[in-house]
């Protein structure tokens, strides 16, 4: 069953005479947990996309998270079991409370008991920097700090599905790698998908699975999703911690298929086994050439 599947989605806005399509007969299946990237110009209907999922704005079509149509679940006033979200412009959070204070109130307005996400929630607050900030009320905090509680409160409550739009904006360089150092943890052991709509391609390269790609309000990809498939190793001997990526072993060659994140291989070799290493292939596509040659 799919996490989250897109039916026909078309959304249109007035715009004199005629209505203006911003969603296109947008449909796909997200099937696979991780992070998954949502790239396209300025206009494209990626926060479109994002309210319609989000039930904030009307549309054509439907929505089913696991099964279960959208409209069916805000009539149960039931959204908070399925998704999160992070807006741009730290839209859900409240200026007049603390990150904890905020952390405590959207719980419990989704019927969680605080003490279950805790941990979780002090974990987010402290990669992000902001332990020494959580009894500040957020008024007093800078906009980097905002857009930091607007993230840990989005990323804490393990919805099926989080919406990130444009999560990096006012984020200094710390943050931003402390975000990708997150994402890449979580895409291990995904139980979740993250959607995350950005400019900035060096960050969706690094953290995305999988990539969408929208256009003029349509999805030019929706058949055939972009996956990350990560590097080929190739060595003359075998190297036990790779067995799970282990896809041939003739002739004193080993190769190692689909690994995601190489640098942690390497810091894990001892020095025997990296002497045995023979190529390090990148298998992931370019992101910025795939943006280039599909979107502008």
């Amino acid at each position: 069953m799919s996490i989250l599947e897109l039916r026909h989605i078309v959304k249109t806005y007035p715009n004199g005479t005629y209505p203006k399509m911003v969603l296109d007969n947008i449909s796909c299946e997200l099937r696979n947990f991780g992070v998954i990237g949502l790239l396209g110009k300025n206009g494209a209907g990626k926060s479109t996309l994002i309210k319609c999922c989000t039930g904030l704005v009307d549309y054509e079509g439907d929505i089913l998270y696991k099964g279960v149509n959208l409209k069916s679940i805000q009539k149960k006033k039931a959204g908070p079991n399925y998704y999160s979200a992070l807006f741009e412009g730290n839209r859900n959070i409240y200026w007049k409370l603390t990150p904890v204070e905020n952390i405590q109130y959207f719980s419990a307005l989704r019927g969680i008991k605080y003490r279950y996400i805790q941990d979780k929630a002090n974990y987010l607050l402290d990669i992000l920097n902001l332990s020494s900030h959580k009894n500040t009320l957020i008024e007093r905090l800078s906009r980097g700090m905002q857009q930091k509680v607007a993230i840990a409160m989005a990323l804490c409550f393990n919805t099926p599905v989080t919406f990130l739009d444009e999560p990096t904006l006012g984020l200094d360089v710390e943050s931003r790698d402390c975000l990708i150092s997150y994402l890449k943890d979580f895409n291990q052991n995904a139980k979740e998908i993250i959607i995350i709509s950005s400019h900035d391609l060096d960050f969706i390269s690094e953290v995305s699975n999988e990539i969408l790609l929208l256009k003029d309000g349509k999805l030019i990809n929706s058949q055939n999703m972009i996956r990350q498939v990560g590097f080929r190793l190739t060595a003359n001997s075998p190297i036990p911690i790779l067995n799970k990526y282990l896809t041939s072993s003739k002739n004193n060659r080993f190769i190692y298929n689909e690994i995601i994140d190489i640098a942690d291989v390497f810091i894990r070799l001892s020095p025997t086994e990296l002497q045995c290493v023979i190529s390090v292939e990148n298998l992931n596509m370019d992101i910025e050439s795939l943006y280039y040659s599909n979107i502008q």
